[in-house]
């Protein structure tokens, strides 16, 4: 368990020191809408359909700390290294690279005990990492708009 504290709070440093390439009020605002996202998504999956979960059923208060940091510090990495000057290939690939490495996350996290199934499978991990890659660029492109007004 200890080696997932040591990546998140290792996660979180590079999210905060790496050398910025996206203007600070868009990386803030995909920040946030990424962790509400996640939060919400979590709170169905989890609480309300109890398909899977973070440490012990129910709300968790370590277990909402490590989500809150882990999306936080992924939608950094990805909004900020995101290739959008490159084509749709690229960026296509760089989703389906930052799918696998979370089903990759994701694997290790149940090996830890970190994370739980319950009725959830590795699969459709593999068909919504995608998607949500997808709806975070998308609201990328939301915010990077409205910053420019």
């Amino acid at each position: 368990m200890i080696i997932i504290w040591v990546i998140l709070i290792l996660q979180f440093v590079i999210a905060v020191i790496m050398r910025k390439g996206q203007p600070a009020i868009v990386l803030y605002g995909t920040s946030c809408f990424a962790i509400t996202f996640g939060l919400v998504i979590d709170n169905i999956f989890d609480i309300w359909l109890d398909l899977y979960g973070y440490f012990n059923k129910g709300i968790d208060l370590e277990g909402f700390i490590a989500v809150t940091i882990t999306y936080f510090s992924a939608n950094m990495m990805y909004i900020n290294w995101f290739p959008v000057q490159r084509s749709l290939i690229i960026k296509g690939l760089y989703i389906l690279g930052w799918s696998i490495f979370a089903l990759v996350f994701e694997w290790g996290m149940l090996q830890t005990g970190f994370f739980y199934y319950n009725g959830w499978h590795h699969t459709y991990s593999m068909i919504l990492y995608p998607i949500i890659f997808l709806i975070l660029y998308g609201n990328y492109r939301i915010v990077f708009n409205l910053s420019k007004k």
